[in-house]
């Protein structure tokens, strides 16, 4: 369940023989073994910041009921293993602290308390929609689409050493980035 899954759309069973054949070729791996995707050559996310945020913001983990502590933990393993999370200095400047959700299926997600402080000192991305009617106009002469989830992908984005310390995570088990 993690990485990428695709849905092959096509009313042909052939088609989506086709289709598998080429995503799994030799020549396409590096896109589709998403571990692989963090050392890829793509510059460093710069974030932008207003000015006069606080040169400190430390704020303590919120506690981790005991009846859950041992799902959390796998969550957090997880992301240390593939290297999504790093430990962070002893004291960093910046922690914010994790937000466990539990899904219906009694999974977790793990969330960033993000908008009680990073949010309000980020200055957002200025970029412009695509107009819906014009991607569809697009479309309407292809038969065979392709649906990817890259789940986690977000993870594999670099970002710049000193934007990293800013959205630092405080967890029960410590602090990473």
């Amino acid at each position: 369940k993690r990485g990428i899954s695709a849905q092959i759309h096509s009313t042909n069973e052939e088609e989506k023989n086709d289709v598998l054949n080429v995503l799994m070729d030799r020549k396409y791996r590096e896109i589709f073994v998403w571990k692989t995707w963090r050392y890829m050559n793509i510059p460093k996310i710069k974030l932008k910041w207003k000015e006069g945020m606080p040169s400190h913001h430390a704020v303590a983990p919120r506690p981790v009921p005991p009846t859950k502590q041992e799902e959390a933990e796998k969550s957090f393993a997880r992301f240390k293993k593939y290297g999504f999370w790093k430990q962070a200095d002893l004291a960093p400047r910046y922690t914010t602290p994790v937000v466990l959700v539990w899904k219906g299926d009694g999974s977790i997600r793990v969330c960033a308390d993000y908008p009680s402080f990073v949010n309000k000192w980020l200055i957002p991305c200025q970029t412009t929609s695509p107009n819906l009617t014009m991607e569809l106009e697009k479309l309407k002469n292809y038969s065979r689409f392709l649906n990817v989830d890259i789940k986690e992908a977000f993870h594999t984005l670099g970002i710049t050493e000193s934007d990293a310390e800013k959205l630092t995570v405080a967890t029960h088990e410590g602090n990473y980035t």
